[in-house]
């Protein structure tokens, strides 16, 4: 083929397979057997300029060169396949010069996680009355002999005359938490959100069929199992009641989106197939009746309605509400929508669906194992109950992202769609690209310089401004590259400006049992301004029964304050007790107790300094000889154990830096010879490992007695726990500061007496101080208020004035709208004022009669607009 190429174009013309033209002979003279025979194309060509045949435009013909498709199993094989060939060539990266590395974490002061409190939990089964008198209705309209029109019009009827005498569902109520948790328990789910509740349907663990509803205002969860629907079709000939009982397959690795306003539609996943008739499609032509099956290896499309007003008014199926609706399409129900024959879609797993302006995206997934980067429109028809699938012809010139499965994906204006990681042919990916649906073309995303690590299988969700794509867990690649890791973080991309985050909640609220946080194959759900994230596998390998809720998704953040912190102490020296000479003569400062968790080879140096300096307290301070290294080498290293950050200029002395890494604080190199690499990107995973490994080692500061310099005694009487503590970090509170700094008793005195709250406050209290993070339970939120206002600490107060607004109860409302007005907190008042208004008559009036008259006035004008509200809603029961 080159050769005839080179005849048409010349020898020194340049070619490729982008560029490239061919002319279009005539296809009447190509066929025309009176042609002579020509020996070469140029022959032809040239016969064709000399002949009397009509002429006709050239038009110009792309060819593309054939390549073989070779599939990698990662990408060690590529590059030997590479080097075989004499094509591959090891990028040479050159050297730095500088760093200035900062750990990009943002801390949500108003960012929590905590389960969801289950008000009540009921297992929804079909009624066995509802089943037996409805059967009976149709043998009875069967015997009327009346046609099929007639027949549909009955059934309809009879089923809505039912509905409203029998319920549908039967009602078991599980009260405890053992008995409802394991529905918790599912993996490679389906979820969709629509009004106040969240729908889950399907999922791996014991292969789910059922249908979770969970209304977030009152906190109830149903689950549908077994759901039947009636079928949307009957053969008079051979009719059975049976038949026209039809139940969704187990299925998972699927997808569900809401459509309108009281529907959801379930595309594709993999199917446990119980009966046959699961996956009949019933067309329609008005004289006839037909049905076809579809072939396994096809995507099914299935439709869910539900009445968000109305919990026993869930059905697979479309509903119409019309009998003329029903008379002139011959149908109720449909549980599996049609795809025409010319848009049948493969069996596709671990897609995304996403709706952008009315339109349903449907980008990647794996047939098998053979991962797609196929683009597609899905158009929804109910009317006539059919699925149009429609694939998206990408621009020519437009490049496309590999191929993926278990990827992240987001909708933005103008129907263009963001995609992000997943697994690809060679393994984990972390490239992001946007589709623009107006160009039909792909673009690659520059990111900036710290992006998440290759990540599948993890949660995703846009906030509600559509500002900000996070992502939840998932796994990654180990160290080893070889295993992969379960991640516990939140990764947040700014969609305006393009920049990758670390985000770090501030709290955990812990109830029954344990919050989990590593977690893969679940998804998550942004509703309300609050982020649901249900089941998923541990790091355990197992599939955790939880469902989490975290609050705070818009909080923009802020960078670490314990971090700040720590570095303004070196810094200024404050209660510094350790002095470095290096060896260019000058000095270096730290805090032994710093130095013993961050690097104990270093702090062994710091216990054989023989030569110690006293300050006006009497406190020592050990003068260390470090001539080994320069100051700014060991400023630098300080620096980055007390912050995890990096400054330094110089070739050589980044060079020393690594050394002294290498040879004082070896478990530490690994993430700072990431840092100073000579690579363009870090993985914000470093960054993650770095900050978590400094609050480990904070924490085991806490009651360390050999770097200690003050107690606490906590409690009084008989139960009083004592807490070894350092000044320098205690000074983090302004009460703790003053009390220390100000020439009070506390300030020579080695032990201070805290006699007024509990020990599981202030271990609450102490952790959040030297760790930035509280881990607190429910029952205690309203104590750690008073403590936090007390020590002064800001966060801590708001942690704990949201905790107490959303977990009070009767029993404590009013003690609690007390603390309110004794620290005139308007947010928490209103809250209280407004709890007391709605549960009114579950109150002790005797602890009412303490409220001022003031404030019970306001609560009765709220009372009264409740009870309006509600005398509304019974008068109107469709009004949302």
């Amino acid at each position: 083929m080159s050769s005839i190429i080179r005849e048409i174009l010349g020898d020194d013309d340049d070619y490729d397979e982008d560029d490239y033209n061919q002319y279009e002979l005539d296809e009447e003279y190509l066929y025309d057997n009176s042609a002579p025979q020509m020996s070469s194309m140029t022959d032809l060509i040239e016969h064709t300029k000399q002949s009397n045949l009509p002429k006709k435009k050239m038009k110009p013909v792309k060819v593309k060169k054939i390549k073989p498709k070779i599939e990698y199993r990662d990408v060690s094989e590529l590059i030997e396949f590479q080097k075989s060939l004499g094509t591959f060539e090891e990028k040479k990266h050159k050297p730095l010069s500088s760093i200035n590395y900062k750990i990009e974490v943002k801390e949500c002061l108003s960012s929590t996680m905590s389960s969801f409190p289950v008000s009540k939990f009921y297992l929804m089964t079909p009624n066995k009355k509802y089943l037996k008198a409805k059967n009976a209705a149709f043998e009875e309209a069967k015997k009327k002999n009346v046609n099929s029109v007639d027949f549909l019009e009955v059934e309809a009827l009879l089923v809505d005359e039912l509905g409203t005498k029998i319920p549908k569902y039967e009602e078991q109520q599980l009260k405890n938490a053992s008995a409802y948790l394991p529905y918790f328990c599912r993996d490679n789910y389906a979820i969709a959100t629509m009004w106040d509740n969240i729908y889950v349907h399907g999922g791996n663990a014991s292969t789910k069929d059922d249908l979770m509803v969970i209304n977030t205002k009152n906190n109830e969860v149903r689950v549908y199992s077994n759901i039947s629907i009636l079928s949307d079709v009957y053969f008079r000939e051979t009719y059975n009641p049976r038949d026209y009982i039809c139940h969704i397959p187990h299925t998972s690795h699927h997808q569900m989106v809401p459509y309108g306003n009281s529907g959801l539609v379930i595309f594709g996943g993999n199917s446990k197939l119980n009966r046959e008739d699961n996956l009949v499609y019933y067309d329609y032509d008005y004289t006839s009746l037909q049905k076809r099956l579809p072939k396994p290896d096809e995507m099914r499309f299935y439709y869910i309605t539900v009445d968000p007003n109305s919990p026993d008014d869930v059905m697979m199926g479309v509903k119409h509400d019309h009998v003329d609706y029903y008379k002139k399409n011959k149908c109720r129900y449909h549980h599996l929508l049609k795809s025409e024959a010319s848009s049948r879609f493969p069996m596709t797993l671990d897609f995304t669906v996403n709706q952008c302006d009315n339109k349903f995206i449907l980008f990647g997934g794996r047939t098998g194992s053979s991962p797609s980067n196929e683009l597609h429109f899905v158009d929804i028809d109910l009317k006539q109950c059919q699925v149009e699938v429609k694939r998206v012809k990408i621009h020519k010139n437009s490049i496309k992202p590999p191929a993926r499965y278990n990827h992240a994906a987001a909708c933005l204006p103008n129907s263009n769609l963001l995609i992000f990681g997943g697994c690809g042919v060679s393994g984990l990916l972390n490239d992001m690209f946007i589709y623009d649906d107006r160009l039909k073309t792909w673009k690659e995303v520059e990111l900036s310089v710290n992006i998440p690590p290759p990540i599948s299988n993890m949660g995703s969700f846009v906030n509600c401004s559509n500002q900000f794509l996070f992502l939840y867990g998932g796994v990654t690649y180990n160290k080893d590259m070889k295993s992969n890791h379960v991640l516990d973080t939140i990764y947040r991309f700014n969609i305006g400006c393009n920049e990758w985050e670390l985000i770090k909640p501030l709290g955990i609220v812990e109830e029954q049992k344990k919050v989990n946080t590593h977690s893969f194959n679940h998804n998550c759900v942004i509703l309300n301004g609050l982020v649901y994230r249900l089941g998923g596998i541990n790091d355990q390998s197992r599939t955790v029964p939880d469902l989490v809720v975290m609050r705070g998704a818009a909080d923009y953040g802020s960078p670490v304050l314990l971090i700040d912190y720590l570095k303004k102490q070196r810094s200024s020296r404050f209660m510094c007790d350790v002095e470095f000479k290096t060896k260019d003569e000058e000095s270096a400062y730290a805090h032994q107790a710093i130095i013993k968790v961050r690097c104990p080879a270093l702090y062994q140096l710091v216990m054989n300094a023989s030569h110690h300096v006293f300050d006006d307290l009497q406190r020592p301070t050990a003068i260390v000889s470090f001539e080994e290294y320069d100051f700014c080498v060991l400023d630098s290293f300080l620096n980055f154990l007390y912050s995890g950050s990096v400054e330094l200029n110089g070739l050589e002395n980044i060079e020393r830096l690594l050394d002294l890494c290498q040879k004082y604080a070896p478990e530490e190199h690994s993430a700072l010879e990431k840092i100073c690499a000579p690579i363009q990107r870090i993985y914000l995973d470093t960054a993650d490992e770095i900050f978590c490994r400094l609050q480990h080692d904070l924490f085991s500061l806490l009651n360390d007695d050999s770097t200690s310099d003050i107690t606490l005694a906590i409690g009084f009487d008989d139960n009083v726990h004592y807490v070894c503590a350092h000044r320098f970090i205690l000074c983090r509170s302004p009460y703790f500061k003053s009390m220390l700094m100000s020439g009070m008793q506390e300030t020579f005195s080695d032990v201070i007496n805290l006699t007024d709250y509990s020990i599981e406050v202030m271990n609450a209290i102490l952790q959040f101080i030297y760790t930035d993070r509280i881990v607190i339970t429910p029952s205690c939120c309203v104590e750690a208020l008073l403590c936090a206002h007390q020590f002064g600490l800001i966060e801590v107060s708001s942690f704990c004035r949201g905790m107490a607004s959303r977990y009070m109860t009767v029993d404590d409302v009013v003690s609690v709208l007390e603390v309110a007005e004794l620290y005139t907190d308007s947010f928490l008042k209103n809250n209280c004022l407004r709890f007391i208004a709605e549960n009114y008559d579950e109150i002790d009036h005797f602890k009412l009669g303490t409220i001022t008259s003031e404030l019970m006035s306001k609560v009765m004008i709220m009372r009264e607009k409740i009870i309006k509200k509600r005398s509304n809603k019974i008068k109107n029961p469709q009004q949302k």
